[in-house]
């Protein structure tokens, strides 16, 4: 067995027993249970806990604890921060940003150095949380509108500000808890409610599991033992890791793929309007009036405020990593029906009318659940059906019998009436569309029996790739670009090997002799490091670096992989590497 395989299953063993010794010492104690259907079966998982968790297995991953006072929100954010990080409860508690309607920035994100401002120069000092990798916001709905847009730079670009200086935050976990019933509060926009990628609501624990909270031992006079209680379990690093793994090892099949399509699409699909930019008619006003998917069964009807894009990728990669968390290769769609309540419910909009009734009573991610089972159910039932359609679409394939089944599931299927019956139709119209499809096919079946010579298929594939891009009305451009960038990343795709030391040797001179900006700054960034990872994604190019320290003999390891820019750069490496010797 591999050292990467035994160091995987390493790290799954350190989170699992992060969540055993905080449900066994009583650190955090909650009734509701995540349930995860796999299979024949039904695994249960604490659900605040295990959502925490997910939150600080995903990049970036921004999480909201929303409920009231006394519930341990941030309490659970400090010490998962003591056990996932090893950074001490008090640096933690350092770094807490503690919002109130006054906070300023120089508080908050940073201030001149005084003395050396009185001399005239101008030096930043960036505050604790900034500088924080385990990042907590306590009580982030009393900050102030202005507040509110300084930190929306660091969730949506990654970068705060202030004076001329820009401070960027490469890697971080962040948490904030919101007191909806707390004074001092101010309303949170939607475009901040969807940088933070999940939201759990934190009630009051039953009387049973309150029973346990009394019988354990008073903190107040105490404290956390950080030695057995909290005990530092990882580091930043093996958290890095952990991300890498799971973008590198877990896959999300086709049909998960469409599920978050569908289900998303499901949520914001309409025939009369697009929900986002709708001003004057919404759900509530008139909208689905005397329309035939106005059932009481319908999704569509009861969304005022659709989810954005950044939700559906946050399904992916909160999904990706519960399957990573459970031992999984692959994201199933009830990973993706577990995770998509919390990922979905604080974006939403619903009429108040609809919130009100029985069962919900106000509970918008009670409603969340049932809409979301709803979609899953009508997948369950058609969805492989419409993917298998939409497929023989793409592939010109479609029979009578296939456009008439569509046109029934169109009659029945608001999504499929919105989104997939216009561009199939769209397709089986353009000429130009077959057109391309015939010379991409042709590319991919010499590729595919193997007679071609690698320079000329890849100048094959870079002139059709300049065709089809340039024509701006052609009807499914994006599959056949994805087609042939997928075709030519599995061609070149080449792996370098090398000391770090002999990387450092050559790696001004390559800077000179590569010709994209971009390009040049991401060579000139690679430095090394305890589990370093760097990646550089463009259509054209993929760059992917590990290297395992910092010291000279580290092996660093570099994937290339693209069209002719990537050869270009590998037989440049190669050709220094060569001079070297």
């Amino acid at each position: 067995m591999s050292s990467a395989v035994l160091d995987e299953r390493l790290l799954r063993r350190k989170v699992n027993m992060i969540m055993n010794i905080v449900q066994s010492n009583k650190l955090f104690i909650h009734h509701e249970l995540l349930r995860v259907r796999v299979e024949r079966r039904i695994i249960n998982l604490p659900l605040i806990l295990t959502m925490a968790i997910l939150n600080a297995l995903v990049p970036k991953g921004t999480m909201l604890l929303y409920g009231g006072h006394g519930g341990g929100k941030t309490t659970l954010a400090k010490i998962l921060g003591r056990m996932m990080t090893g950074t001490p409860l008090k640096k933690i508690e350092r770094s807490i940003l503690r919002a109130h309607p006054h906070l300023t920035e120089e508080k908050a994100i940073a201030r001149f150095d005084v003395a050396r401002l009185m001399s005239g120069e101008e030096v930043v000092q960036w505050s604790e949380f900034v500088k924080t990798f385990w990042k907590i916001i306590d009580e982030v709905n009393r900050l102030s509108p202005h507040m509110q847009d300084v930190l929306f730079s660091l969730l949506a670009e990654g970068i705060v500000k202030y004076g001329s200086e820009v401070y960027e935050v490469r890697d971080y976990v962040l948490y904030a808890t919101l007191n909806p019933k707390d004074v001092g509060t101010f309303p949170m926009g939607a475009p901040f409610m969807d940088r933070f990628s999940i939201a759990i609501q934190v009630t009051m624990p039953k009387a049973p599991h309150l029973f346990d909270i009394l019988g354990r031992r008073d903190a107040k006079l105490y404290g956390f033992d950080e030695d057995t209680q909290v005990p530092a379990i990882m580091t930043e690093e093996e958290i890095i890791n952990i991300w890498h793994i799971i973008d590198d090892t877990i896959t999300v099949p086709e049909e998960s793929m469409f599920f978050i399509t569908y289900l998303i699409g499901s949520f914001r699909a309409c025939i009369r309007t697009n929900k986002e930019n709708a001003e004057f008619l919404n759900v509530d006003s008139g909208l689905c009036d005397n329309c035939h998917f106005n059932t009481r069964e319908s999704v569509c009807n009861k969304i005022k405020t659709p989810p954005s894009v950044r939700a559906a990728k946050d399904l992916e990669r909160y999904s990706k990593a519960l399957a990573w968390l459970l031992g999984y290769d692959k994201v199933l769609p009830n990973f993706i029906v577990a995770v998509a309540p919390f990922v979905l419910w604080h974006r939403l909009d619903y009429p108040e009318n609809i919130l009100r009734e029985k069962p919900y009573y106000g509970n918008k991610i009670l409603l969340t659940k049932d809409l979301v089972q709803r979609v899953f159910n009508r997948y369950a039932r058609r969805g492989r059906r419409i993917l298998e359609i939409i497929d023989r679409g793409w592939a010109l394939k479609l029979t009578k019998s296939d456009l008439d089944e569509l046109n029934q599931e169109a009659k029945a299927d608001v999504f499929v009436a919105s989104d997939v019956q216009p561009i199939i139709k769209s397709i089986s119209e353009d000429s130009r569309y077959a057109t391309y499809y015939k010379q991409v096919e042709e590319i991919l079946n010499m590729i595919k029996v193997g007679r071609f010579d690698e320079k000329t298929i890849i100048s094959k594939i870079d002139d059709l790739l300049s065709k089809i891009e340039s024509d701006v009305t052609v009807t499914g451009k994006h599959k056949l670009v994805r087609e042939l960038y997928n075709a030519i990343f599995s061609l070149t795709k080449r792996t370098i090997k090398m000391k770090l030391g002999e990387w450092r040797e050559i790696q001004i001179d390559l800077i000179k002799q590569i010709p994209l900006k971009s390009l040049k700054r991401f060579f000139k960034d690679i430095i090394g490091g305890p589990l370093y990872r760097k990646f550089y994604g463009m259509p054209e190019i993929e760059i992917r670096v590990t290297i395992p320290s910092d010291d000279d003999n580290a092996i660093m390891t570099m994937d290339i992989a693209g069209g002719k820019l990537a050869l270009r750069v590998f037989e440049t490496i190669e050709k220094l590497r060569r001079n070297l010797r």
